[in-house]
């Protein structure tokens, strides 16, 4: 469950690093507002915690198997 999220949050992730570079691509078009890129840069920093945290989670879970079966 927990890997599982993890690479939904990993893909999640990527489109929101995809969407912010077409954003500033756009920006320097003059197609949209500045705003823009920072809402995109809003979603990318959001999806990166997310991203973070999941991997805290999965890491956590991991030492607990291991202190379980006493190898740490």
């Amino acid at each position: 469950h927990i890997h599982t999220r993890r690479e939904a949050l990993a893909d999640a992730f990527i489109n929101a690093d995809r969407a912010l570079s077409l954003s500033r691509d756009l920006y320097n078009e003059g197609e949209v507002s500045f705003l823009d890129v920072l809402d995109a840069q809003r979603t990318r920093n959001e999806a990166n915690s997310a991203l973070v945290t999941a991997e805290l989670a999965q890491a956590q879970s991991l030492i607990r198997l291991y202190k379980a079966f006493g190898i740490y």
